[in-house]
């Protein structure tokens, strides 16, 4: 598989990009897309790779152009994987048109140090992962599903671990990476 991972500016995370390739045996590549808004892949870019994984760290150079073309992406069969805040800092179609699984607009954060996992996941974003812990020092809650929004997974607070949409287009995972 042929992903690309899309952060703010200056937010590559080679370690992770290297996990990720190792358990799809593919490539990570990344961007940065928190400059300018001429740091936003086209859609052209885009469909070379099989995932986009856009991970929220500092804003993004035009959110309204990211959120159209991420929108683009998904109607032409492409697969967008989000983490926290990214929600609160993308606009366009990609918010307007409801892409997402999720609605952040109730969100409050609060103190958790490390959320513990259920182990109430039940689809192939856990096979293989028995337990973990949010990595955060701040957990979502008011985190709510829209649409046909599908929960997966969640924390010992009840907060949303992981959420999709039927089609798996779109897929929400809570934590950073």
């Amino acid at each position: 598989a042929d992903i690309l991972y899309m952060t703010g500016q200056n937010s590559d995370n080679e370690g992770f990009r290297a996990a990720v390739a190792d358990i799809t045996d593919g490539v990570v590549n990344h961007v940065n897309v928190g400059d300018s808004d001429e740091t936003v892949p086209l859609l052209s870019d885009m469909l070379q790779y099989d995932c986009l994984m856009v991970h929220y760290s500092s804003p993004f150079g035009d959110p309204g152009i990211l959120g159209d073309h991420l929108a683009d992406y998904i109607d032409a069969g492409g697969t967008v994987v989000f983490s926290d805040g990214f929600l609160f800092n993308v606009h366009g179609r990609f918010k307007a048109d409801n892409y997402s699984p999720i609605d952040v607009s109730a969100r409050q954060n609060e103190m958790s140090f490390g959320d513990l996992y259920r182990g109430d996941g039940s689809t192939l974003l856990y096979e293989g992962i028995t337990a973990f812990r949010s990595v955060r020092d701040n957990r979502d809650e008011g985190i709510s599903l829209v649409g046909n929004g599908i929960s997966d997974g969640s924390y010992e607070s009840g907060t949303i671990a992981a959420a999709y949409r039927p089609d798996f287009r779109v897929v929400y995972l809570n934590g950073s990476y």
